[in-house]
């Protein structure tokens, strides 16, 4: 099956995205330059530079640590609610069939 959607070069880029994002999320620690919540005031609403490749927001947080670890959030939420979309379909389509 890895086969068949590496194969179209639409499913080849959706597989990339997700096995980083995924990749991402396990390794949010080891890649995250600052602590997610760590806030200092005086960095607040920086723009991208050396010190924050994306900024801080209004309190000072690293934007890229925030989105390291919003991924785990988003992957967490995401895969239940795929796999019950699954199971209620595959149960549906067998009574339907």
């Amino acid at each position: 099956m890895l086969r068949e959607v590496a194969a179209r070069p639409a499913g080849l880029f959706g597989l990339v995205v997700v096995v980083a994002l995924v990749l991402i999320a396990i390794f949010a620690p080891l890649l995250s330059p600052y602590e997610p919540s760590a806030q200092k005031i005086s960095d607040r609403l920086q723009g991208p530079s050396g010190e924050h490749l994306l900024g801080t927001d209004d309190i000072g947080r690293d934007l890229l640590s925030r989105l390291f670890f919003g991924t785990r959030i988003a992957l967490g939420v995401a895969l239940p609610a795929v796999l019950g979309a699954l199971l209620v379909g595959l149960v549906v389509g067998t009574i339907a069939g």
